[in-house]
């Protein structure tokens, strides 16, 4: 009986245990007043490619991927700081990058990075943004990550980036 009572609790343990909850606990609230700036035509640009170098050697690059461009805010500080371990720079090779609020995944500006991936914002507002770059790419399971470097433009900039680990 003792036997069973414990089997019991090491599987009752283990279930609750074994339960995916995000490792991710925002405690900022996203504010739309906060990012209005970005939704402003401005004069600024950012040019520039991503890429990361396989075990192999080999360059793999973010064509063909979605690049984003997210304008710096309490929630957003705190989202960078939780996913990447730093406001300014950081490598995360999660495959599950836990969604912010809709108001926060609208303020995001997104393009596609070419065939060689090269990636560019233009006619972006003066301020500062976090620039999330995925490169990755398939070799018998998911390989790579998400790079995030924080810039800041000021109008008429032209910024040229090269994002790597």
């Amino acid at each position: 009986m003792k036997n069973l009572f414990t089997i019991s609790v090491f599987i009752v343990t283990c279930l609750t245990g074994c339960q995916t909850t995000s490792p991710y606990k925002m405690t900022n609230t996203f504010n739309v007043e906060e990012v209005a700036w970005a939704k402003e035509p401005g004069s600024a640009s950012i040019s520039g490619e991503a890429f990361m170098r396989t075990q192999g050697g080999d360059i793999r690059t973010c064509a063909g991927i979605e690049a984003s461009l997210t304008p710096v805010s309490s929630y957003a500080d705190e989202r960078m700081l939780l996913l990447y371990g730093s406001n300014w720079e950081g490598y995360n090779d999660s495959r599950q990058l836990p969604a912010g609020p809709t108001e926060y995944n609208s303020s995001t500006i997104r393009t596609i990075c070419n065939a060689d991936g090269e990636f560019y914002f233009n006619d972006l507002a003066a301020g500062e943004y976090y620039l999330v770059t995925p490169v990755t790419w398939m070799v018998k399971q998911l390989q790579g990550g998400n790079m995030m470097r924080r810039v800041k433009l000021d109008d008429g900039e032209s910024l040229s980036l090269i994002i790597t680990p």
